[in-house]
């Protein structure tokens, strides 16, 4: 078998059945060669993975024992052979052509260091219109837009010396050149692997620690909305338990991943706003111009900022 131009990476703590779906999703669009797919075990059974591999013969299957997200990505960086990977969750879906119009899109242009996706939700229920809205920030979609039907699909590409204005992907959808994941794989900073998330805890910044690597290698970045993700998204994550908790964590990461940022001198602080955002969303709760669960949620996003970045910065916080 030739070397693969594409790896599909995959990282899973319990193999849902949503795995099965995922794995489907691509074997329908697998050609001959080019093209592999592995799956890290982060800790399911082995008579599940027994059933996968079954299921899906060409599967790559590896095993990384420690815990957590970041450990289960770097071990697949290192077997995946692919000039590209594309990362993926257990509850994400490819859509139609996807695999085609990457071939396409990285040959006309051969600097690209990371591609984002058009990651769409897929609700198990409709939530209420503000989480929809609210969901982009923490549920692993974005703003980007399927296109509408029969129009034609848009892409923009960003050169390497500036990326303003790019939308960079949620973690499941995030394609990268290899060479950021060889970059990623030279990081021995155990603090930083703690960012990715682990089992229940719901934090989780890897995925940018893993972005934020073009600015250091000058590749370029792109989006295209012929490159198309879905996302399961279960009742169970629209709950307010689960978000609040879920949106406290994950900007507890952020803070740690903006400190060492800081601590560099590659970016500014934004500890200060998310001070005045603790007081800044009040008033228009008082007029009604937002639902108190918006309100809660967005305090439990500026907590969260804000003691991640005490945690870092005071010694053993």
């Amino acid at each position: 078998m030739a070397t693969p131009r594409f790896s599909f990476l995959i990282c899973s703590w319990q193999a849902p059945p949503s795995l099965d779906e995922t794995l489907e999703s691509i074997a329908k669009q697998m050609p001959p060669d080019g093209v592999e797919i592995v799956l890290v075990n982060n800790g399911f059974a082995p008579a599940r993975a027994t059933e996968l591999q079954r299921a899906h013969p060409a599967l790559r299957m590896v095993n990384e024992a420690a815990p957590g997200l970041a450990h289960a990505r770097r071990a697949g960086f290192r077997v995946a052979c692919g000039e590209f990977f594309i990362c993926l969750d257990d509850d994400n879906l490819i859509g139609p052509n996807f695999i085609e119009a990457l071939e396409d899109l990285t040959v006309r242009h051969r600097n690209l260091g990371c591609i984002c996706s058009v990651v769409v939700p897929l609700w198990e229920q409709q939530p209420e219109p503000w989480l929809r809205e609210f969901g982009r920030c923490c549920l692993s979609y974005n703003s980007l837009k399927a296109p509408e039907s029969g129009a034609v699909p848009r892409e923009q590409i960003w050169e390497g010396s500036n990326l303003q204005g790019w939308p960079s992907p949620p973690g499941g959808g995030m394609i990268i050149h290899r060479s950021l994941a060889e970059d990623y794989l030279r990081e021995n900073d155990e603090q930083r692997l703690k960012l990715g998330r682990i089992g229940n805890e719901l934090g989780g910044s890897e995925d940018q620690d893993i972005i934020y690597r073009i600015h250091d290698l000058g590749l370029g970045a792109a989006w295209s909305e012929r490159l198309l993700v879905f996302h399961k998204i279960p009742v169970a994550r629209t709950r307010m338990a689960y978000l609040l908790k879920l949106n406290f964590r994950m900007m507890q990461d952020a803070a740690l991943f903006e400190y060492f940022q800081w601590e560099k001198k590659r970016a500014p602080s934004s500890l200060f706003s998310h001070c005045a955002l603790l007081f800044w969303k009040f008033p228009a709760w008082v007029r009604g111009r937002i639902p108190a669960r918006l309100l809660l949620l967005e305090w439990a996003r500026s907590t969260g900022f804000i003691w991640g970045w005490l945690k870092a910065k005071i010694p053993d916080g």
